[in-house]
Order: structure tokens, then sequence, then C-alpha cells
């Protein structure tokens, strides 16, 4: 989208540009122009910047999201939007996450595939066109490496070295 996120070496989490979808976590919809801390926690530990969403994890793992939730892409069991970050799971540690234009994936530290949001193009890589409003695990697999989110695609490699890719 057309917003920033930003994180510093103290751990805190800043914020800058367009707040339309509360995509800024600050809990209210004005622009900002300039960085703007997010709250007062200073344990953030990841980001990712989305369309209109954000998420985030903490440095104990637990993951967190805000902003627009029009596909469930928050992750929060629901499509309604919120403007501050907001716990979606607070089980194993997450070690990489992705926010798309309205999908989400990551991967949690035991490696398996978690995959979230709209699904219309088979971006969630769960052989359907089902929409997913809490984070789904993708298969079976154990041993994925990284991942990006795309428009409506998703791209992930595993431990292996194989590329895969689905959605359009």
């Amino acid at each position: 989208g057309q917003f920033t996120l930003a994180l510093k070496t103290d751990g805190t989490l800043w914020a800058w540009g367009d707040n339309f979808y509360t995509q800024l976590g600050l809990g209210l919809v004005t622009n900002q122009l300039v960085p703007t801390q997010v709250g007062t926690d200073n344990d953030w530990y990841m980001i990712s910047a989305g369309n209109n969403h954000s998420l985030a994890t903490k440095l104990s793992g637990p993951l967190y999201s805000w902003g627009s939730n029009s596909h469930g892409q928050l992750g929060t069991g629901n499509t309604q939007a919120t403007n501050v970050p907001t716990l979606v799971n607070s089980s194993v540690p997450w070690k990489s996450i992705s926010a798309g234009q309205t999908h989400s994936l990551a991967i949690k530290d035991d490696n398996t595939l978690w995959a979230w949001g709209n699904n219309s193009s088979g971006q969630l890589g769960d052989s359907s066109t089902t929409n997913r409003t809490l984070p789904t695990q993708i298969g079976t697999n154990n041993n994925w490496y990284s991942m990006e989110t795309g428009s409506d695609f998703s791209v992930a490699i595993k431990s292996t070295g194989t590329l895969w890719t689905w959605g359009l």
C-alpha cells in the first residue's frame, strides 16, 4: 500500500503514510506524514506491511495484525477491521510472516506453512478458493524455509531448495 512500517533496534514499532484502512495501527484513521510510534511496546520482532493491513510478531513469538480485514487477512476469525495491533495467535513462535494484498502467509518455528485471508485465486494454497479468517495450516509438510505473498499469488521455498508457487 501507501504506508511504511519500521522496526527500530530498541524493539519499538513505527508507522507512517496512508492510514485510510487503519493499517498504521495507531488507533486512528489520520494519515501520518512522519514516523509515529505504534503503542509503547518495545518487544516487537518482525513486521510485514501488506496492501492495507499489517502483521507483526513479538520477541516472545505471538502474532499480531491490524488494518483492513475485508477477506479475513488479519487472521482474527472474522472480517472486522482493527485499528491497533490485535493478537492473532499466541502459539509457537513464528519464523517468518508476509502480508499480501488481501491474504497473509506465515511459517511457524516448526517449519509448517500457514495461510489466511482472500483465496479467490487459490493464493492460500489449500486446493480451494475458500477464504480463511483464521491461520490455516497448508498441507502437512514441516520443511518450509521461506515464503512471500503477492497480490493474488504466493511463493515459497522448502528446505530442499525446491520452489513452489500457487494462485494467479
